[in-house]
Order: C-alpha cells, then structure tokens, then sequence
C-alpha cells in the first residue's frame, strides 16, 4: 500500500479506535477541554464524494485533480486509489458513523471520549489488523460483539471497547457522573453542541490551564528548594563538626569561603533562607522540609503563573452549517483591540498573497478557498477577540474546510521551503565546522598533515562519533591555503 494512503487511514482508524462511552463524556468542573463533532454528516458527505469521484464518468475529472494535486502538493500518492479506498471502506459497513463523536480531558489529563456509530467490533478489529498487523496491546476480549483493550498509561487506566453501538474510551479511575458545577459550567457550550446546525464545537477552559501550569511550576519549585535546604544542611553539619562550633546564623557566604558550599543556593521563588532555632534550615516561601508550605495547592496567586499564559481565559470554536466563529476570551480589553487591529491587517495580505498562490489549486478548490478567505471576518467585542466565517452553505462549509486548507498550504509552501532550505544549509555550516575542529585536534594529536578530507580516520581516531552528511546531498572537501583550512561543501560552499 502507498505510504501516504497507508498513513491517511492509520490516522483515520487511530482517531475512532481511541473512542468510547455510550453517554456523553463526563464533563465536570475539573474538566479543561472538550469537543463535540457531528461525525456521522461529516463522514457521509466526503464518503458521498468518494463515491461519486470514483464514477467512471469522473475519470478525467480526477485525472486533471490528480495532476494539478501532485504538482501543488509534490507528493507521491494516487488521488484516485485513495478515493476508492474511502469508498471501499464505507461500503464494507465495518464502521459507519451515525452520531457525534465527544472527547474531553480534566486537569488530572483524564481523557473520556465516544464515537457513536454502526459498528462489526471483530471485523473492523480484523481489518485494523490487516492493515497494521497484530496490534499491541493485545484486546483483553476479542468477541464478535465486543473487542476490549485495557491500556495502562502513566498515572491511569483507560478502557477502550469496540461496540455494536459505537467506540468508547474511558478513563477507569474517573468519577462515573458530572458534578452539578460542572453542567453549570458547561450548559452553555453543550447548548451550542446540541444545535442541529452544529458540525464541530470545541472549548478549552484556558483559567483551568492556567491553574494546572502555575500549579505544576508550583511543586518544581518547591522540589528545586527542598534540595536547596538538604544541601544547606549537610554544609551546616559537616562545618559544625570540622569546626566543632554550633552554627546559630545561617551565611551562605561563610560556608563558601571554608569550602562547604560551591555557590550560593537561591530559593527558585525568591524565598529567603535562615536557621531556626532549633537548627532546622527553612525558606521563608516553602517551609522547612518537616513542615513544607507553598505545594502547588489549588489556591494559585497570580505571580505563580507564567507570564504567556496570563492574558487567557477562554477559547470556543463552532463550526455550523453556515458559519463559523472562533473566541478568544481574553483579561485585558486593550489587548484584544490590539489583536483586533494586527489580525484585520494580516487578513488583507493573506488575502493578496492568495490571488496569486492558490492559482496552482484545481479551479473549484481555488474559488473554495477565496470564497471562504472573502467570508473572513475578525473583530472584537469588550474582551473578547473573534474570528468569524459568515455567509456560506452547508456544502462550501464542508467541502470549503478542505479547500482553505488547501489554500493555507499554498501560501504557506513557499515559506516552508525557504525554512527547511535556510535549516540545511545552517546544518551543513554546522558540519563544516565540526570537520574543521576535528582536523585540527588530529593534526595537533599525531602532527600529521592532512592534505585531503579523511572522515573515516577522523571517525576512527574518536575526533568525530560518526560521518556527517550534507542534507542535500553535498560532498565535503578540505581546502588549505596562507590563512589555514577551511571544510567546503560542494552544494552549499562555505
């Protein structure tokens, strides 16, 4: 099978084999983030392109597509075989999608997720199987009705089950029910989710991050302290007994002078240091490590976050029929102005970059993307940053979500290759470097003269781990003249 197909459906079948629960996930007030996709519209309409594209009366149609793609793309792949797989697929009826699929995640990153659909658990399993082979972890029940898997992850247990109804993933050790703060929290987005209009909704609670970062920074500190106070402590001991004098007062600047200390150590929170009376070291911010304070408790002060985090709230994303909105809650009214203001002005040179670089795009994907580029808006309102798509059909929203991007790949190919060719060449200077180090050292160690690039004795003689190599394909040579060496490559020069 072709490696891009290959990869396409090991994705495809990755995403529904980590589904599952019969009942919406758990959302609960610890939960940080969720989305909520209509699986089963999004799934036949492009099953329903699939099957019309292979027609035999569209063989020239996905000829030309095929074509246009591999020269936009630059990728190997057979568009056509890749349409006939889909179809195939669906037409097997091992795993059809006949509702949404839900996932969430707590601060705890106990994940719950389901994949409502039509499901042949053993043949759907056989056919994963066929493609990837013997998956392991090997199911814990492997049945006609019911496939199992029991996945140990660090910290958790999650159960994965393949059902008649559907593929469901559950954390093992989370709550089994929402708590009310919970449905309070979330009413309003589940709202959103339960439009009918609603393809995706997705929100991430970006406060609870926050929290579970700053708390996260939080226990590192105190764990950088805690070493902190041992090592002062063992100082204190080992001069209390070459000196055979009791230490009253804590100074750091002593116990390095005598050699006791090799710097000074500072609290990572800007805690102060001291003695206690009865000859315990202790931080002023963390405590003493009999009785530790500051622990990354669920109460975090606003120094405790880290600063790029501070500006976020709340991020909510809605895909409908005939629309679009992204939001981004933000704490400062100004800055969402600001953001406001930047985002119009790159929209405007998206959207004149676009006119010329999505002209490599099949015409029908070219007026999709610019279609969708035209319905852009960005705004602001208190708060509140948004970025809306307005004004299109149900058809250009699904088939449109392809075609921009499509057309952020165009725009964006260009870019990607000056990177990745600015990245090879500073990987090849690098090399040169490294080769010209070597040389020197070899002929400093055996005074030789190396009057040719030699990487094997290099290798050999423990100047170099291994051969480098130019990521284009570049030859180095070794060039001497009146000023020294200098390492050369025949692609990128140096």
């Amino acid at each position: 099978m072709n490696k891009f197909f290959r990869l396409v459906l090991l994705f495809a079948l990755l995403l529904t084999t980590a589904a599952l629960t019969a009942t919406e996930p758990v959302l609960r007030s610890e939960t940080i983030a969720t989305v909520h996709i209509d699986a089963a519209k999004i799934f036949n309409f492009y099953a329903s392109q699939a099957k019309e594209m292979v027609k035999p009366e569209n063989a020239d149609k996905l000829a030309e597509l095929e074509k246009q793609f591999k020269g936009f793309a630059r990728i190997d792949t057979n568009i056509s075989d890749f349409f006939r797989k889909i179809d195939d697929f669906a037409g097997k009826e091992l795993f059809l999608p006949d509702g949404q699929l839900s996932f969430s995640i707590d601060s705890s990153l106990r994940p719950n997720l389901s994949f409502k659909a039509k499901v042949k658990p053993l043949a759907f399993l056989e056919f994963v199987e066929s493609i990837t082979g013997k998956i392991t972890p090997h199911p814990t029940k492997r049945e006609q009705e019911l496939v199992e898997f029991t996945l140990p992850t660090p910290g958790n247990q999650i159960l994965l089950s393949i059902r008649p109804e559907g593929l469901f993933m559950q954390t093992q050790n989370a709550p089994a029910e929402s708590d009310p703060q919970g449905r309070d929290k979330w009413a309003d987005f589940l709202s959103k989710a339960a439009d009918q209009k609603t393809l995706i909704a997705a929100e991430i609670d970006l406060n609870g991050i926050k929290r579970m970062v700053a708390g996260k920074a939080a226990n590192t500190q105190h764990g950088v302290c805690f070493t902190n106070l041992r090592m002062l402590t063992a100082a204190i001991e080992m001069y209390t007994m070459d000196k055979e004098t009791p230490v009253k007062i804590l100074d750091q600047k002593q116990l390095i002078a005598d050699h006791y200390l090799n710097s000074e150590l500072t609290c990572p929170n800007q805690g102060v240091y001291s003695l206690l009376p009865d000859g315990e070291v202790s931080c002023s911010s963390h405590g003493t490590i009999r009785q530790p304070s500051n622990t990354g408790s669920d109460k975090t002060t606003e120094a405790e976050i880290p600063a790029p985090y501070k500006p976020f709230e709340n991020f909510r994303l809605l895909i409908k029929n005939d629309q679009a909105t992204a939001e981004l809650a933000l704490n400062d009214k100004n800055l969402a102005e600001q953001w406001s203001a930047i985002g119009k002005q790159q929209l405007l040179a998206i959207k004149n970059m676009a006119q010329s670089q999505m002209g490599q795009l099949p015409e029908s994907e070219r007026q999709k993307g610019m279609k969708m580029l035209d319905a852009i808006k960005i705004s602001h309102e208190e708060n509140k940053l948004r970025v809306a798509v307005e004004g299109l059909d149900e058809k250009t929203m699904l088939s449109g979500m392809t075609g921009i991007v499509g057309a952020a790949a165009a725009i964006a190919l260009p870019g990607i290759e000056k990177a990745r060719g600015l990245a090879q060449k500073n990987a090849c200077r690098a090399n040169c470097r490294m080769l010209m180090g070597a040389i020197e050292m070899y002929e400093l160690d055996t005074s030789k003269t190396m009057q040719t690039l030699d990487s094997k004795t290099l290798e050999d003689g423990k100047y170099i781990k291994k051969q480098p190599a130019c990521p284009e394909g570049g030859v180095y040579h070794l060039e001497r003249d009146k000023s020294g060496i200098s390492v050369k490559c025949s692609v990128h020069g140096f």
